[in-house]
């Protein structure tokens, strides 16, 4: 018996087609993940489960039954007791989803008491028990904490908390562990992992949206797939990773990167996702399909049972099914960007140190780094660890509290020194279209650091054409405004603003993280290219060692503002030497290991803060191998024979779990 059923629905923004027939059941204890592009529907689909859609979205059709009750038809009064009760949501960003005058105590109070519980003492009770049930430390002093007092982590937690205070039957959860650490998402999916499992949460349904691949291979039962507003592909998780049966379906399993494959060996989807307001008469995917017939061109195909409890919507499945049509083959695997062997930046003994109410935070302790030419050096670890501030500081943004950064023998904060008089750097952000100031066409915002250099506007003109062409833009997107350009369009502006300049070097903060993994593939391929090209010097700042794996040279991975471990690439996905490296490794969701079968070490807690190093190794408290010299010294950050530098008493004690690559 289904615990969700939805029927036909259809979402309408004005003319425009949001969500469209859409029918999908839920049964209890199941777990079903919702994946496709931005702008496929995901989002709008979750909030239309609970019918918490902005008012100028309207529903043209269909039902949403939850445990028997029709919502489609309820009065707003009878349907505001059922959300918490019957239906817990987590949303994405928990800093907007908490009041930030509250605290974490009065927001769980509120949920339990609109819901019948008036026993002030009950609910504190029901409160801790659900904050320990989520694994939050120390509950009762969680309680008292506003949001902005807590960690990433714990806010994301508290919000599940309150998803799940009121014991609804279903949790809706939209991208909840986007923004999360990649050892935060370990234990948000271990969370996770108990609904549908022998338990009190045996009986609850999951229905999650998410844009990670490899969240949904580990955590889901069954996959559905959307594009432009339609269901193409519904499927058991391990079949539709073995063999998804519908071309966008395919297209997106194969666009995803894999730390089993050859670096460069993926798939990228051709074209852009279609745009809503002006659909093709057919299929929509049919003009970037490598599987299209005459009849997609004309013909949308509906959504049909093919056995196996596998949906799709596909004129061609057994095309598909057979791989007759591959589509763009893989590209080689890819070989690094030669070096020169210079040194281009030169850190040592960086400090930076801030005051927060008479207290000193080292956000850098000690920093000792070099970059040569024609190489991705990419700097890793959790929030908080330092990797922005020390890209900051190399860009001259940050002045450093003491200690030394040169880039190619200047200092970059001088402002009358050769690499920021001649601009000789450059940054892209994470968020292309907050870097872009939506007052400026294209081609002014590329234009901006020649016009700084004081070049002529013929000579602008002409190498405003030359960098938009070499990020595959063309000159005719030259006259758009940053709100008329996609995601990955406005991050290829963002890359060709800072090649305006012909720097030498380019800091990369997060260039993929806001990207579907479609358009992160396109974007690492570029700027692969555009190194190979220009001989470009690139610091890659990420959280996605994935992504970092296929750009990337050599890697340096930080810890509360120090370098725990530096290496080539090929040596550190082999096997990392410090505990804290293989934590990272062993964490990542995995795309081609099944469900259950890859070994994830679990760190307990959050970093700890900046305001209180622990004494010895600061990463001792969460290591599982740390012995008591841990407790006491602080490792220093040591060379061996091969190059590798590691700041750990005990390097190599903790190896790969296994199936980790």
């Amino acid at each position: 018996m289904s615990l969700l059923s939805v029927r036909d629905l259809s979402i309408t923004y004005g003319d425009v087609r949001a969500v469209a027939n859409v029918s999908f059941d839920v049964a209890p204890g199941e777990r079903v993940g919702i994946v496709g592009e931005s702008g496929s529907g995901k989002t709008t689909l979750a909030l239309a489960l609970m019918r918490l859609l902005p008012p100028w979205a309207g529903q043209e059709g269909g039902t949403v039954t939850l445990d028997g009750i029709n919502l489609s038809d309820l009065p707003e009064q009878r349907l505001r007791p059922l959300r918490g009760s019957r239906a817990g949501m987590v949303f994405q960003d928990p800093l907007t989803s908490f009041d930030p005058l509250r605290t974490l105590g009065s927001h769980l109070s509120e949920g339990l008491r609109a819901h019948g519980e008036r026993d002030s003492r009950r609910r504190r009770d029901r409160a801790l028990r659900v904050l320990r049930s989520v694994g939050l430390p120390a509950p009762e002093q969680l309680l008292g904490r506003r949001p902005h007092e807590l960690s990433g982590g714990m806010r994301q937690r508290g919000l599940i908390a309150l998803g799940l205070s009121n014991e609804p039957r279903l949790l809706i959860a939209d991208e909840p562990t986007t923004a999360l650490d990649v050892t935060i998402q370990a234990q948000i999916m271990e969370l996770f992992a108990s609904i549908g499992a022998p338990g009190p949460r045996a009986d609850l349904g999951l229905v999650i949206v998410s844009h990670n691949l490899g969240l949904v291979r580990q955590l889901c039962t069954r996959v559905i797939v959307m594009y432009a507003g339609g269901i193409v592909e519904d499927s058991p998780v391990e079949e539709f990773f073995a063999a998804p049966r519908h071309p966008y379906a395919k297209a997106l399993n194969d666009a995803t990167p894999r730390l089993s494959l050859p670096r460069g060996e993926v798939r990228s989807i051709p074209g852009h996702a279609v745009d809503l307001a002006d659909l093709p008469p057919g299929c929509p995917f049919e003009p970037r399909c490598a599987y299209r017939l005459d009849i997609c061109a004309t013909t949308e195909p509906p959504l049909v049972a093919i056995g196996d409890g596998r949906r799709t919507a596909c004129h061609n499945v057994a095309a598909v099914a057979a791989g007759e049509a591959a589509g763009p083959a893989p590209a080689p695997p890819v070989a690094d960007t030669t070096t020169s062997g210079d040194v281009l930046v030169t850190v040592r003994a960086l400090t930076k140190t801030y005051r927060s109410a008479r207290r000193r935070v080292a956000a850098l302790a000690g920093v000792d780094l070099d970059l040569s030419t024609g190489e991705t050096l990419a700097l890793v670890g959790e929030s908080g660890s330092g990797k922005t501030t020390l890209a900051h500081t190399i860009l001259g943004l940050v002045a450093p509290t003491s200690g030394e950064v040169r880039v190619a023998g200047d200092d970059p904060a001088d402002r009358r020194g050769r690499v920021r008089r001649e601009q000789r750097m450059q940054a892209v952000f994470q968020d292309p279209h907050g870097s872009l100031d939506p007052r400026m066409r294209v081609a002014a915002a590329v234009a901006e650091p020649l016009v700084n250099l004081g070049t002529g506007r013929e000579e602008r003109r002409a190498r405003v054409a030359e960098v938009l062409d070499a990020v595959r833009l063309g000159s005719g997107i030259a006259d758009r405004y940053p709100h008329e350009l996609s995601g990955g369009q406005a991050q290829r502006v963002a890359i060709a603003r800072a090649l305006a300049a012909d720097p030498e070097l380019i800091v990369l903060d997060e260039p993929t993280a806001s990207l579907d993994v479609s358009i992160q593939t396109h974007v690492i391929s570029l700027l692969r290219d555009l190194q190979r090209e220009r001989g470009l010097t690139y610091l890659f700042v990420s959280h996605d060692l994935v992504a970092v794996r296929e750009l990337a040279t050599r890697i340096a991975v930080m810890y509360l503002g120090r370098l725990v471990e530096v290496a080539d690439r090929d040596a550190f996905f082999a096997q990392p030497l410090h505990p804290y490296s293989v934590a990272l490794l062993s964490a990542l969701p995995r795309v081609d290991v099944p469900a259950g079968r890859a070994e994830r070490i679990v760190l307990a807690g959050d970093p700890p803060s900046a305001l209180d190093v622990p004494p010895g190794c600061p990463f001792h408290p969460r290591c599982p191998v740390a012995q008591d010299i841990c407790r006491t010294a602080v490792p220093p950050l040591s060379t061996d024979a091969a190059g590798r530098s590691t700041a750990c008493h005990f390097p190599g004690s903790l190896p790969l779990p296994k199936d980790t690559p």
